[in-house]
C-alpha cells in the first residue's frame, strides 16, 4: 500500500514540474470583420463598337477605376486571406470607352463615351491558395458624355451623339491576388444596342455615313486592385 501511494505521489510531483510546451499554434477564430473588405481599383481598358454602325473600327485605350465593396464566405484567418472558395464583389467604377476608326482626313477618327456603372461579380477560387480567381457577372452602365473626333482636328466635334443612356451586359475574367495588390484582366460585353437614331439623315455631315447599324461596347479592362 505505502508503495503504491509513493509511485501516485510520484507522478503526480513530475506532472506538476513538467514544463509547458512553447510556440504551440493556436487556431485563429474567425472574425467577421475579416470577410467584408473596401477597396479601390485603378488602370485602363482598351474598348471598341465593332463593325454594325460604324466603318472601319479599332481598339481604343481608355482610363477606369473606381471604388469596390467584396464579401469572402466562410472563415477568413490572417495567415490564409485569400483561402475562401467563394465570394461576392460590387464596382462602381468611371470608364472611358469607345473606338477609334482608320478612316480618312475630314472622316470621323474616334468615338469616346465616359460612362459610369455598376457591376456585380461572383467570385470562385481556381488554386488551392486562392492567389487565382474566377470572376463572372452582369454590369449596368450610364453614359454621362459622349464624343466624336474628325480628323485632322485635335479638339471634339460638338456633335451630341444619338445614344441610349442605357448600357448593360456581362463580364467574366481573372484575378491574381497577393496581398495587398491584386490584378484583374475582366472582359465586359455589353448587350444592349445602344444606337438611338444615329445615321446618315441625322448625321449628313459626318463622314463615312452611319448606317443605322448596332452599336454595342466591347472592352477588356487590365487594372490594379487594392
Amino acid at each position: 500500500m505505502l508503495l503504491v501511494l509513493g509511485l501516485i505521489t510520484s507522478f503526480a510531483l513530475f506532472a506538476q514540474e513538467e514544463p509547458p510546451v512553447e510556440n504551440e499554434p493556436e487556431p485563429m477564430p474567425e472574425a467577421p470583420t475579416r470577410n467584408f473588405r473596401i477597396g479601390v481599383r485603378t488602370g485602363g481598358a482598351l474598348s471598341t463598337v465593332g463593325q454594325g454602325n460604324f466603318i472601319n473600327p479599332s481598339l481604343l485605350f481608355g482610363l477606369t477605376g473606381g471604388i469596390n465593396a467584396r464579401y469572402k464566405f466562410g472563415k477568413i484567418h490572417d495567415d490564409h486571406p485569400e483561402a475562401y472558395r467563394f465570394g461576392y464583389e460590387a464596382q462602381l467604377n468611371f470608364a472611358y470607352k469607345g473606338s477609334n476608326f482608320k478612316n480618312q482626313n475630314t472622316q470621323y477618327n474616334k468615338i469616346s463615351f465616359f460612362y459610369g456603372d455598376l457591376s456585380m461579380y461572383g467570385i470562385l477560387k481556381i488554386d488551392k491558395e486562392g492567389y487565382v480567381k474566377l470572376l463572372a457577372g452582369p454590369y449596368a452602365g450610364y453614359l454621362i458624355n459622349s464624343s466624336v473626333y474628325i480628323k485632322p482636328q485635335v479638339t471634339q466635334d460638338t456633335t451630341a451623339l444619338r445614344l441610349k443612356d442605357m448600357d448593360y451586359g456581362y463580364g467574366i475574367g481573372l484575378e491574381f491576388k497577393t496581398r495587398p495588390i491584386g490584378f484583374q484582366v475582366i472582359v465586359k460585353q455589353g448587350l444592349r444596342n445602344l444606337n438611338d437614331g444615329m445615321n446618315a439623315l441625322k448625321y449628313p455631315n459626318i463622314m463615312p455615313a452611319f448606317t443605322g447599324g448596332r452599336v454595342r461596347n466591347f472592352s477588356v479592362e487590365i487594372v490594379l486592385s487594392f
